[in-house]
């Protein structure tokens, strides 16, 4: 938690604010997932990430939000790169990103309750406000 919670902070997605009262607040959820890896020297790991999420199935259409924006690669697309990657012969190489922040700009001013654990003990009464997407 403390890994997202910095990462949060280094991609500066919300600030700290005051909810205007004509504003509704989302929840936000902490979601976990263990997984089990084998490192560089055959040795099997355990990991254990935590993602902070907040619940958008709240929102109301007009209100929170007036469009969705779901970035995934389809299997159709996947494919398409691998066909042209054979055919040309191109190398190509996967990565793992530790850390994806969505560029979408915002058209709505979106208000999420400070998350379990990491409440600022100066502000406990104040929300974050999301200036870029999860």
């Amino acid at each position: 938690m403390d890994e997202e919670m910095e990462a949060i902070r280094k991609n500066k997605t919300w600030r700290l604010t005051d909810l205007p009262a004509s504003r509704r607040v989302l929840q936000g959820k902490w979601v976990y997932k263990v997984t089990n890896e084998v490192d560089k020297n055959g040795n099997n790991t355990t990991r254990h990430k935590a993602r902070l999420c907040f619940m958008g199935n709240r929102q109301i259409k007009g209100l929170d939000f007036n469009k969705t924006f779901a970035p995934v690669a389809n299997f159709t697309t996947m494919r398409c790169i691998l066909v042209m990657t054979a055919a040309k012969g191109w190398e190509l190489h996967q990565m793992d990103v530790e850390t994806a922040f969505l560029n979408e700009d915002l058209d709505e001013e979106v208000y999420m309750e400070q998350p379990d654990g990491f409440v600022d003990p100066k502000y406990p009464e104040q929300v974050r406000r999301l200036l870029q997407g999860l």
